[in-house]
This record gives C-alpha cells, sequence and structure tokens, in this order.
C-alpha cells in the first residue's frame, strides 16, 4: 500500500508544481516494487488536494503504467460530496478503481 502523505511534505497538496515533486517520489516507490501489479493508494492522512495535484501525481502514474500496473484509491476522509462536477467525477472514477482492484484480489 502507498500511503500518499508519506509522499508529500505538507497533509494538503496543490498546485502542479507540487504534484510533480510528489509524482517523483511515487515512481521511485512503484518502480523499487516491480512484483507489485496493482497498487492501492491510501489517502489517509491527506486533508485535501486540488484537481492539479491529483493529475500530475495519481492520474500520471495510472497513465505512464496503463496496461502494465493499476491503482485503487482508498482512505478518501471527506464526507461531503465535492460541489465541483470534475472532482466528483475523479471520486467517481477513484471509487469504481477501488471496486476493481477488490476484484483483483
Amino acid at each position: 500500500m502507498i500511503r500518499l502523505r508519506d509522499f508529500m511534505e505538507r497533509d494538503e497538496g496543490w498546485g502542479r508544481a507540487q504534484g510533480r515533486e510528489v509524482y517523483v517520489k511515487l515512481i521511485g516507490f512503484i518502480e523499487n516494487h516491480p512484483g507489485i501489479l496493482v497498487f492501492k493508494i491510501s489517502l489517509e492522512g491527506v486533508q485535501k488536494f486540488d484537481m492539479s495535484f491529483a493529475s500530475e501525481t495519481i492520474v500520471e502514474a495510472a497513465r505512464r503504467y496503463r496496461g502494465k500496473k493499476g491503482f485503487c484509491i482508498i482512505d478518501p476522509n471527506n464526507p461531503e460530496p465535492p460541489k465541483d462536477p470534475k472532482l466528483k467525477l475523479v471520486l467517481f472514477i477513484a471509487q469504481l478503481l477501488r471496486v476493481i482492484g477488490r476484484l483483483l484480489h
């Protein structure tokens, strides 16, 4: 399991620049575990992040390993549904990936 917060300097992720910094660390972790085909990404300890941060970390990692490795997001800590329709879509996809990840295990 990958605890995203362990790769972040703060408990909030903002912007593409910070997202790229976390992405490099995330890819390093993934590359050091070549035998794992599906990674669970825990949001435990992450208070919030914006779409740019998520795009540069989770989405880019999924794109890089498309067809080779899978990812599912676990431990979302926000019980209130977001108002932003794009964020709603990301969370829906995250829930779908979680279900797919469970089916694969």
